[in-house]
Parts: structure tokens; C-alpha cells; sequence
């Protein structure tokens, strides 16, 4: 999946205005993800 694909299925799930709302966002999350297997934190989806 190419990047602006990839934004498009963010903004389009999310249900946001605008693919610089879906980019903050896919931002966040990955920063979010990276700092929690950084730091060997335990990881649930529950």
C-alpha cells in the first residue's frame, strides 16, 4: 500500500475532515507503538 493510500484508509476509518487530521493521527500512534516496544512494555489490545 502506497502513503497516500495508507492516509486515505485513515482518514476515511477514522471518519476525519482532512488527510492532515489522518497524518497527526497515524503520527501519533506510531510514535505511541514505537515508545512502547522501545521500552519493553508489555502490549494488550484489551
Amino acid at each position: 500500500m502506497k502513503h497516500d493510500e495508507f492516509i486515505g484508509q485513515v482518514q476515511n476509518r477514522a471518519g476525519l475532515t482532512s488527510r492532515e487530521e489522518a497524518k497527526v493521527a497515524t503520527r501519533a500512534v506510531l510514535e505511541t507503538l514505537a515508545e512502547r516496544l522501545a521500552g519493553n512494555e508489555p502490549f494488550s489490545f484489551y
